[in-house]
């Protein structure tokens, strides 16, 4: 990848700085370019925390050293003070509340806080297709089959080709439903949709082989996983 127009970028900012030294925008936009073209991570939240110190208002900012501390250093209790921030500072920021909900969710175990976080964003932004999913796969942890099956079902009618919600919905309907020709059909409409995902001919093999007796079948699709790239058992 050419980064030459985002050192250039870097460097403009950096001279900005030198003669502003209490420029809040300059740090935060210089922290965003590293992070996000230079792969500079250190470099990028050293900036955001220098941004953050002279204007410690800015949600957006706040929002994303969060996603940064929690993706690049593990940094999990520091994600979680920024969304909580960012979220204090801009109650209506649905993407705060969506990573929120996914940290607690994937890292704390907190379902509870999760599941009204992951609400609390469809009620802001009843589009976002992400927090559709990520709600049904919690409800099915929590035995909400049905609340499940319903969010598979939103995210589908937002966006037919949600390959997520397809494959979310078929082992919802192998698993938990045993409605077994349905789940073959939405892993059919998922591989047509991305023909080249192994993950979806491999757990169509194993829907195959399994629950419908369809060996010869799931051999075919074992192999089509295999062609494709998955490592098989």
């Amino acid at each position: 990848m050419d980064n030459t127009f985002a050192t250039k970028l870097e460097a403009l900012l950096t001279a900005t700085l030198q003669a502003h030294q209490n420029n809040a925008d300059a740090y935060i936009n210089r922290g965003y370019i590293r992070i996000m073209q230079l792969e500079d991570y250190q470099g990028g939240l050293a900036d955001l925390n220098r941004g953050l110190s002279l204007n410690p208002k800015n949600h957006y900012a706040l929002y994303n050293r969060g996603y940064l501390k929690e993706t690049q250093f593990q940094d999990y209790y520091g994600a979680l003070t920024d969304y909580n921030q960012a979220i204090a500072l801009n109650p209506n920021y649905a993407r705060a509340y969506g990573a929120r909900a996914a940290l607690k969710h994937l890292e704390f175990q907190d379902f509870s806080g999760a599941l009204a976080d992951y609400t609390r964003t469809i009620e802001i932004d009843p589009d976002d297709i992400i927090s559709y999913n990520n709600r049904g796969l919690l409800r099915a942890r929590l035995r909400d089959i049905q609340g499940a099956l319903a969010d598979y079902n939103l995210a589908i009618e937002l966006n037919p080709n949600d390959i997520a919600a397809y494959s979310n919905r078929a082992a919802l309907k192998s698993i938990e439903l045993e409605d077994y020709e349905a789940a073959l059909a939405d892993y059919d409409r998922a591989i047509e949709i991305d023909p080249d995902d192994p993950k979806l001919y491999y757990n169509r093999g194993l829907l195959k082989e399994y629950k419908l007796d369809d060996r010869d079948g799931a051999a075919v699709d074992y192999q089509l996983a295999d062609e494709r790239g998955i490592e098989l058992p």
